[in-house]
């Protein structure tokens, strides 16, 4: 029974809400489809260059993205970083969308054109137009920046959180439960997109990561707190107001963490 009251505490609940909401909209942001995905995404949007070799860039900022976030959380802290990655994310899923839908060679996903079962050669594209070709920059710049962006800080700093904002007495179990949670959702959403996509289009599926970017940047300013430099005491004093403060004494491992 004390052990479920002890789920009711605001140091408790309150960081498990914040830590999933952040999880939740960096699913919808785009990452993990477009890391599944990206041949399928590359063909269906009309892009002219070899597909291998954007694959490749992806793939190199892909890995200096998580390079940047280490220097820049302990540089800049959590929460800068969380703001300026999901606004990032947002300014060129809108890029990718817009290219993609006024680009001329752009095609519904999954089609005879940009099917990978298909037989042949599909790994290369035919040589798009001049007029095309600023187009293929900005989608290839577009999905290169998403992948560094969500490296950088919104990929990364929930998992930071989960281990800054949980208690400690309860962060293994809460963890854990979070770690699930994350699974099942990238599960629903590779398998959602993958359904939705031709309905909506590649121009259609990155709209709906635009405003999940956007919506990430208004909970890093509203909701999700900074814990640079900050000691497990003041984090969870985050969670509770004055008068909490007061009724209660906090007690985690047998030493006090809150004391009035």
């Amino acid at each position: 029974m004390a052990s479920l009251k002890r789920l009711t505490d605001p140091d408790v609940w309150k960081p498990f809400l914040i830590v999933n909401i952040m999880f939740v909209f960096q699913m919808w942001c785009g990452f993990a489809f477009v890391d599944r995905y990206l041949l399928v995404i590359l063909s269906a949007s009309g892009v002219s260059f070899d597909r291998y070799t954007v694959a490749t860039a992806v793939g190199v900022l892909k890995v200096l993205g998580q390079v940047n976030g280490t220097f820049c959380l302990l540089r800049f802290g959590r929460r800068p970083l969380y703001i300026a990655s999901s606004l990032l994310v947002c300014i060129v899923c809108a890029g990718m969308a817009l290219s993609t839908f006024f680009h001329p060679e752009a095609s519904g996903m999954y089609t005879q054109d940009n099917s990978t079962q298909i037989t042949g050669n599909v790994l290369y594209l035919k040589s798009g137009t001049a007029s095309s070709l600023p187009l293929d920059v900005i989608q290839v710049i577009s999905l290169c920046l998403i992948t560094f962006g969500c490296s950088s800080g919104l990929g990364p700093i929930p998992w930071a959180y989960s281990s800054e904002l949980f208690p400690v007495d309860l962060r293994p179990q809460l963890s854990g439960i979070t770690s699930s949670l994350v699974q099942l959702q990238t599960f629903a959403m590779v398998k959602i997109l993958s359904d939705i996509s031709p309905l909506m289009g590649v121009s259609g599926i990155f709209f709906l990561f635009t405003a999940s970017g956007l919506a990430s940047v208004l909970i890093g300013c509203w909701l999700v707190p900074e814990t640079k430099g900050k000691t497990l005491h003041e984090v969870t004093r985050m969670f509770y107001n004055d008068k909490e403060l007061k009724r209660k004494r906090l007690d985690s491992e047998g030493y006090v963490v809150c004391p009035d």
